[in-house]
């Protein structure tokens, strides 16, 4: 069961939100500290491929 005091936190919350600038300076993924390296294949058929998967006992 939520405290009297969770009301005003959630106030708190929007107010800030609100009021006050809440957003990050550098919005990041961390994907910029991987370097992928393109190498193409063009020679591969692409019906061989099998995109399929099992997750948790399922198909996808």
């Amino acid at each position: 069961m939520p405290t009297p005091d969770t009301g005003s936190r959630k106030e708190d919350h929007i107010r800030i939100n609100l009021e006050e600038d809440v957003t990050f300076a550098r919005t990041t993924s961390n994907l910029e500290r991987y370097r992928l390296v393109h190498e193409a294949l063009p020679e591969i058929d692409l019906n061989a491929v099998d995109p399929s998967a099992e997750f948790l006992g399922h198909h996808l």
